[in-house]
């Protein structure tokens, strides 16, 4: 599977909001697909009017627990969420 990605220019991943493993799966496939190209991610679990502290978050002017505070982060951000969007403010 992950050959055929790294070909497409876009790669869009389904999701059942409340499954871990879908989001454990999200994941590896992300880390697989950034070892051979650059990649951008898309956060559709944020709402626009969050988009300031996603921001300050990912440019490391704010920690988590402000972004926890300002953001309104879904109830399974920091299990199902959190290694992606930290994965994003890394790379």
């Amino acid at each position: 599977m992950i050959k055929s990605l790294v070909k497409k220019d876009i790669v869009l991943f389904g999701e059942q909001h409340n499954n871990p493993i879908s989001h454990w799966l999200q994941y590896e496939v992300t880390e697989d697909l950034n070892s051979s190209r650059q990649l951008i991610l898309g956060a559709e679990m944020f709402e626009s009017d969050n988009q300031k502290e996603l921001n300050n978050y990912l440019k490391g002017n704010i920690i988590y627990k402000n972004l926890d505070s300002l953001a309104r982060l879904w109830p399974n951000y920091k299990t199902d969420y959190a290694l992606l969007v930290d994965f994003a403010k890394e790379k």
